[in-house]
């Protein structure tokens, strides 16, 4: 286990991270917002510095950077509609963690400031090859409800 992460620092992929601490430092790093005015704009709260993305984009699978490009296109997908709630949560909750194999699976339930939930399941695969080899990378994170 690792110690308690400060979520100023910027994690990067390492293989003895268990698939349930690459969810939970996407919510350490997300769930710093605070906002206490739910009319906050989205892009200047601390959820989105930069520690924050940089460590989402780092922990995202070789597939999904292709696909999304920079960490300031990731930026861009988490102040969308469908992920905002993910970077301005107020509480989170966790079911338990499914691993199958080198594939693991956990659902998170987001309570936003103005008391709606979202949840999301974040899908992780164990990398094979490359520079992130052993290390538990994001495959997805879907919004499910």
């Amino acid at each position: 286990m690792h110690d308690q992460h400060n979520p100023s620092d910027v994690h990067v992929p390492a293989p003895d991270f268990a698939p349930a601490e690459v969810v939970s430092l996407h919510l350490d790093a997300f769930g710093r917002v605070g906002v206490a005015d739910t009319g906050a704009d989205p892009a200047t709260t601390r959820g989105l510095d930069d520690a924050a993305v940089q460590t989402a984009f780092r922990f995202a699978s070789p597939a999904v950077r292709r696909r999304i490009g920079s960490a300031g296109n990731l930026r861009t997908l988490l102040l969308s509609r469908l992920y905002e709630p993910l970077v301005t949560f107020e509480r989170s909750a966790t079911a338990p963690i499914e691993v199958t194999g080198d594939r693991a699976r956990q659902e998170v339930t987001v309570m936003t400031p103005d008391r709606a939930e979202a949840v999301y399941e974040f899908r992780l695969a164990r990398a094979d090859s490359g520079p992130e080899v052993g290390c538990w990378l994001v495959d997805a994170v879907d919004r499910i409800a």
